[in-house]
């Protein structure tokens, strides 16, 4: 029975893990400035930041909910910290690597010592509540 939620739960956490083994391959980051370019905090707080690597300059969204920071806290034109990929400048995020890594490895902990027992929670009340079979009438 509890292996349906151990199954998701896994699911779950083996993405999550791929997400924080995908930030670790980017490193090491390089912070600089950027600058707000364009805000949509209704479409799932999108926003671009612009900002320059060497003689290029760069326009980013986050590639991530957990590069991101707070889009309700921003401005348009407003300077914020930006730390990019020297592997790969086009990869950015708007939040401290540090802060980052932290984040999802509390999602990972979220998943295991809360998804999982709520998911089997809900699996053994709806075996145990489920309505009974309707038995059909013989004429």
């Amino acid at each position: 029975m509890l292996a349906v939620p151990a199954m998701m739960a896994g699911i779950l956490v083996a993405s999550t893990w791929s997400e924080l083994n995908a930030f670790n391959a980017k490193q090491p980051f390089v912070q600089t400035q950027g600058r707000v370019v364009s805000l949509d905090c209704g479409n799932h707080g999108a926003y671009r930041v612009a900002y320059g690597v060497g003689d290029q300059s760069l326009a980013r969204g986050p590639g991530s909910l957990s590069l991101t920071a707070d889009c309700r806290d921003l401005s348009l034109n407003q300077e914020v910290p930006v730390w990019y990929s020297a592997k790969d400048p086009g990869f950015a995020s708007f939040v401290d690597p540090l802060r980052v890594r932290y984040r999802i490895r509390s999602e990972i902990g979220t998943i295991i010592f809360v998804g999982y027992p709520l998911m089997a929670l809900f699996l053994y009340l709806s075996l145990k509540f489920r309505a009974p079979a309707k038995r059909g009438h013989a004429p």
